[in-house]
């Protein structure tokens, strides 16, 4: 018996059944996705610190050292 994935033509055997939802490639690009999402993320947050870093110590009346 065959389970056939949501990719165009992917098969791959199964001994009982069709239990798997998704070929497993199909998590592995998930996950992929999702890391790589997340260091966008971090990354334009960074950016974003460093550039308002100036007004956030003025408006918010800290030290340099407290933030």
């Amino acid at each position: 018996m065959t389970c056939r994935g949501l990719a165009l033509g992917y098969t791959w055997p199964r001994a009982r059944g069709c239990s798997i939802p998704y070929p497993p490639d199909r998590y592995r690009w998930t996950t992929s996705l999702l890391l790589g999402v997340g260091v966008l993320v971090n990354y334009f947050d960074r950016v974003n610190l460093s550039v308002s870093y100036a007004a956030l110590v003025h408006d918010f009346g800290r030290a340099p050292v407290q933030l």
